[in-house]
């Protein structure tokens, strides 16, 4: 029986990202954000630059487009972006050299109908506003080719009791969706929080192997620029990098 996908979440995530969020996200990612210039872009483009030389490379949620483009001027092979909202794509299409990428205006839901094999497929905190992740995973799943690698960012498990969720519960065992309003967007931002659990159950089923866990500290030159969140993230986590391969005879 074939799953009935209601998609709340997407159509959640495309009211909350209108144009006027879009644009003000634009202009905050512009000035330079802690979490993204200084905890999570370091790690994660030392883990792909290691993987995406002369590959083809999909980009989940491309947002902007600034990683896609980074991955073409580190050697990438081909890269391709799935976004479901135009005033991303419009912006990123304005602002980067993209002639070369094929951006596509999709959800992720609909992945498999790129109808393309990847070597590389990663994404950066997207996956935790899907509130379905396992047919996702599924989907991009077989759009690896053998030995392929999907490496992504997530919120970190225990930031649920440790970090910026833990005013909505206390309790890490179970999973909810939450709404919270980051400083880098101008309206309420839905998440589906998961454990370590969750994740290795997920990775199982789709035939995928962890090859690292990457738990990032915050880059040494942040202290000055962001000292209060540079003493807390130095300390607990708050997101975790999943690099994950595709066994042989999956």
């Amino acid at each position: 029986m074939n799953r009935i996908i209601k998609r709340c979440d997407e159509r959640e995530i495309l009211s909350t990202y209108n144009k006027e969020t879009v644009a003000y996200y634009h202009n905050f990612r512009r000035k330079g954000t802690f979490m993204n210039d200084y905890l999570i872009a370091p790690r994660l483009r030392t883990l792909l630059k290691s993987k995406i030389f002369g590959k083809d490379v999909l980009d989940l949620g491309c947002g902007f487009g600034k990683d896609v483009e980074w991955c073409l001027k580190n050697g990438a092979k081909s890269v391709m972006g799935i976004e479901i909202n135009k005033d991303f794509i419009s912006i990123a299409r304005k602002n980067l050299s993209l002639s070369d990428v094929e951006i596509v205006n999709s959800s992720i839901y609909d992945a498999e109908k790129v109808n393309k094999k990847f070597d590389v497929i990663y994404s950066n905190m997207v996956f935790d506003q899907v509130q379905d992740l396992d047919l996702v995973f599924r989907k991009i799943s077989s759009l690896l080719k053998k030995g392929g690698k999907i490496i992504f960012v997530a919120p970190h498990p225990l930031s649920t009791v440790t970090g910026d969720y833990s005013k909505f519960f206390d309790n890490y065992f179970v999973g909810r969706k939450v709404y919270h309003v980051p400083k880098s967007h101008n309206n309420r931002l839905p998440c589906y929080t998961r454990t370590f659990g969750d994740y290795s159950k997920l990775f199982y089923e789709n035939n995928l192997c962890i090859e690292e866990i990457v738990e990032p500290k915050p880059s040494a030159c942040s202290k000055k620029i962001f000292p209060a969140a540079y003493d807390i993230y130095t300390k607990l986590p708050s997101v975790v990098i999943f690099s994950l391969s595709k066994k042989e005879n999956g």
